[in-house]
């Protein structure tokens, strides 16, 4: 792992290298007004940003991530700073695109998947917000709390499954579900209905190719 001299010795690289090749578009970029055309809610943990998998121009992206690249829904729970995030891209500056982008061997899946929650996840409604409201939970328990829906679908539906082909399963429904999500806040109702287009993809890093969610079929295809 890079310590943190490692950061500034890269730091270093950058500026005398890829800084250096693209200083005018970056000045000239900032100069003009940030205004990206596409908002990119990704996770944490993915092992390259947005910039690189699209070869985007910097200021291109709206780039927000969080555990897992999840959307929480418009109840309340889970609520946090991405949704802040989200409605400043999508109110303020007038993005024209979303895409909920999720990757192959995510570890807030595989923290969904696992049994660490089940208690939490399977407390039926009305304990359950009787435990929100004493803050009993941490922040990441909360979190899974985002997942509930699918954790519950997947084991329904494929409890013959090893975990890693629930895993597999639950990182293509949490993008599905995350979309869902999106479309139940007023601001992103009223910006769909102008023009504004939302998107799902899944980027499957050890066969290396790009899964976009094709609404006609309901099932996510390879990108040519």
């Amino acid at each position: 792992m890079p310590s943190y001299e490692h950061l500034i010795s890269g730091y270093r690289v950058f500026k005398a290298t890829t800084y250096k090749e693209k200083k005018e578009l970056i000045v000239k970029r900032m100069e003009a007004g940030f205004a990206p055309t596409t908002l990119v809610i990704t996770s944490s943990g993915m092992k390259m940003g947005p910039e690189f998998l699209f070869a985007s121009s910097p200021g291109d992206l709206y780039v927000v991530r969080n555990f897992g690249g999840w959307v929480p829904a418009n109840s309340g729970i889970a609520a946090n700073g991405t949704m802040s995030i989200i409605e400043y891209a999508i109110s303020v500056m007038k993005v024209n695109n979303v895409v909920v982008l999720g990757h192959s061997g995510c570890d807030a899946v595989k923290e969904l998947m696992s049994n660490k929650y089940d208690d939490l996840l399977n407390t039926n409604d009305k304990d359950l917000k009787k435990i929100l409201e004493k803050k009993d939970i941490g922040p990441l328990a909360t979190w899974m709390l985002v997942g509930k829906e699918v954790k519950q679908a997947v084991l329904k539906h494929l409890s013959d499954k090893t975990f890693e082909e629930q895993c597999a399963a639950c990182e293509q429904e949490v993008i599905l579900v995350s979309i869902k999500n999106l479309l139940g806040y007023k601001f992103v109702q009223e910006r769909v209905q102008q023009g504004m287009d939302i998107y799902g993809l899944l980027w499957n890093i050890n066969e290396d190719n790009l899964l976009h969610f094709n609404p006609n079929t309901k099932h996510f295809e390879a990108v040519d």
